[in-house]
């Protein structure tokens, strides 16, 4: 079976800008579909910052 790798937070505090601990490559069983799902791969994701913008009050 293929092995799911995915990005999480780590137990460090967030700052203004996130240094490199802040985050931990995992890796786990890849899980299988249920009735009327599909399992896709998530090639991009894009983390602007301008996509914040909305959330935040000026």
């Amino acid at each position: 079976m293929a092995a799911n790798r995915y990005w999480t937070r780590s137990d460090a505090p967030l700052g203004a800008w996130p240094e490199p601990g802040a985050f931990v490559l995992r890796e786990a069983p890849m899980p299988a579909p249920g009735p009327g799902q599909a399992l896709t791969r998530t090639i991009y994701v894009s983390l602007d910052p301008y996509h914040s913008c909305p959330f935040v009050k000026l």
